[in-house]
């Protein structure tokens, strides 16, 4: 970097390679070797990096060392964008709740806070947080799908559970059957079928599809029959409202399957 009095004496021409990233259609008529390297002239720039990388800064700034702020990070193009730094979570972005904001024209690392939906469960609510903080993250998972522990990257298993005491089935997801089993135990509830292993993603789209089946299908969902006081109650129902003794009835009646299982 030059400093103030050896910068004086010099013009934008001494920069050859600030010449070469004028912007060869946006300043117009220039002449490199009539412009102060002090000047508060403001004039487009492009980088080799990228065709979009283009942007306006002041010749000073530049004669002083900024570089391209597109490469640094600091502005939005096609290699900075969340769409194409992370398009797991730019499939996450919500598509009516951020206005005019879109994954393609914000930045990865944007301190901002957007809104989001699973792409997991559909039935997840929408949320905010920040772009950078999701970034951050190694995983796409909504906060609910972390509140249940599940990781779609993993092995899951889908399983029915029964409550004689309170009338109820549940279905459910797991990375470890047998942990989340002994968990449902302690409130009563058993068995009655499990599917599995099968890969994460296939376990959260199944058991989506089929508490859609359910909630069209008239099924009493716990919340609607006053259950709220156990892990799960958003995927149990009354079983007086849909009686069902294994996950194959299940799989029948929504017309949904496992991959690879014969029905399917």
């Amino acid at each position: 970097m030059l400093d103030t009095q050896a910068t004086k004496q010099l013009y934008l021409s001494d920069f050859l390679e600030l010449v070469a990233q004028l912007h060869p259609t946006l300043n117009g008529e220039l002449d490199p070797s009539t412009i102060k390297a002090g000047s508060a002239k403001r004039l487009w720039w492009c980088c080799s990096a990228a065709d979009d990388h283009v942007w306006p800064a002041v010749v000073q700034t530049r004669t002083a060392g900024a570089g391209c702020p597109c490469c640094a990070g600091q502005r939005v193009c096609s290699t900075t964008s969340l769409t194409t730094l992370r398009p797991d979570l730019a499939a996450q972005w919500h598509p009516t709740l951020n206005g005019e904001l879109t994954a393609e024209t914000v930045l990865a690392g944007s301190k901002s806070n957007a809104w989001w939906q699973c792409t997991h469960d559909p039935s997840h609510p929408a949320w905010e947080a920040s772009v950078a903080n999701r970034k951050r993250r190694d995983d796409d998972l909504c906060p609910s799908c972390t509140t249940t522990g599940f990781k779609p990257a993993l092995d899951g298993w889908l399983y029915l559970v029964a409550c004689e005491g309170r009338g109820l089935l549940q279905i459910g997801i797991s990375n470890d059957l047998d942990r989340r089993l002994k968990e449902h135990a302690r409130s009563g509830w058993r068995l009655l079928e499990s599917s599995g292993p099968m890969p994460g993603t296939q376990a959260m789209k199944l058991e989506s599809a089929l508490l859609r089946f359910l909630r069209a299908s008239g099924a009493v969902m716990g919340p609607e029959a006053g259950w709220r006081d156990f892990s799960g109650f958003t995927e149990s129902w009354t079983r007086e409202s849909l009686e069902l003794s294994s996950l194959d009835e299940l799989f029948e009646l929504a017309k949904v399957w496992p991959l690879g299982s014969k029905a399917a």
